[in-house]
């Protein structure tokens, strides 16, 4: 977020300063920026070759480690009930990011220089958020802290529902998004990853759950333009996005209590 920030307002100076024609030379500066970061791990990272090359067509390869990876879960109990939970928190996450915008136009009669202080709102707010949920999470363990970030979620989107009617309510929205977004985003895989079982390669798993976050938003995007079109308003669409949250937290719940005490921490 620090990283995103800083580019954020260097493009946003460069257009603003100097006029709009250089907005395309923005996608340089991001390109500039990629190649010129990426330079520490391309040279400091140990390089790992793989000793056996997959065997099959890659691409069929992959859905077949999926499938195994869907077999597994059948006995895991534990992680099935994290995933299910991670999933419906997807379609509801994923969509309030690639939405907000949209519903600062529509709903809100933004301005372009205002929607851009929103979107600077929620990155700036978004470094401090991280670093609390993972405070609270080594305070009150992973399950717990997710929990609390699943509730306000759910409060968030109420109060947009609500009160994000003027420009002053959808900042706090905003705020309110960045503060949770992050800290949510690396506590969910955090605690993915400790529930994972002790095997030599766990690629596959995560693969399962990016498609499952994937999924998640094709699903939570169409849902909420479904509800617009069906109501003719984005605030029915929120309003679904809270039923999404309260669902997930009650699935989360429904995690094996000896698979929840031993998640102390980030």
């Amino acid at each position: 977020y620090i990283g995103s920030v800083l580019l954020l307002v260097v493009c946003l100076a460069m257009i603003i300063g100097v006029g709009n024609h250089l907005t395309k030379w923005a996608f340089v500066l991001v390109a500039v920026w990629w190649v010129t970061w990426s330079q520490p791990a391309f040279r400091r990272l140990p390089s790992t070759p793989q000793e056996t090359r997959p065997e099959g067509n890659l691409l069929t390869q992959g859905f077949k480690e999926l499938r195994g990876v869907a077999k597994d879960l059948k006995g895991q109990l534990h992680l099935t009930r994290f995933l299910s939970s991670f999933f419906v928190m997807s379609m509801a996450i994923q969509t309030i990011m690639l939405m907000a915008t949209s519903f600062g136009i529509k709903e809100v009669q933004l301005s372009s220089a205002e929607l851009i202080v929103a979107t600077l709102l929620v990155q700036f707010v978004a470094i401090p958020g991280a670093f609390f949920v993972a405070w609270l999470s080594g305070k009150i363990g992973n399950v717990k802290a997710l929990s609390c970030c699943i509730l306000a979620w759910c409060a968030v989107c109420a109060y947009a529902y609500w009160f994000a009617s003027t420009k002053e309510g959808f900042y706090v929205a905003a705020a309110g998004i960045g503060w949770l977004m992050g800290g949510t985003q690396s506590l969910n895989r955090s605690t993915y990853s400790k529930l994972l079982p002790k095997t030599v390669d766990n690629a596959s798993y995560f693969s399962f759950y990016e498609v499952l976050e994937k999924g998640g938003l094709v699903i939570g995007m169409f849902g909420w333009g479904y509800i617009e079109g069906l109501t003719g308003s984005m605030r029915n669409s929120i309003l679904a996005l809270v039923g999404l949250f309260g669902l997930a937290f009650l699935v989360l719940m429904l995690m094996p209590k000896s698979h929840r005490g031993h998640l102390s921490a980030v």
